[in-house]
């Protein structure tokens, strides 16, 4: 659940009333989030990759 003053950064950002500093921090933050995502889907295929070796002996 967002609190109000949070709900009010995301409609001003939706709707381009944002302040441009706020806009770039806000791509920033996005940026590093998509970042880490694609960190973490490596990271996914990479545990599957090796439970498939353990577990057959060979790459899955």
């Amino acid at each position: 659940m967002m609190d109000v003053a949070t709900q009010r950064i995301i409609t001003a950002l939706a709707s381009g009333r944002a302040l441009p500093s706020l806009q770039r921090r806000a791509a920033e933050i996005v940026g590093r989030q998509a970042e880490e995502i694609a960190t973490m889907r490596r990271t996914l295929r990479h545990l599957e990759a090796w439970a498939g070796v353990h577990e057959h002996g060979e790459v899955a």
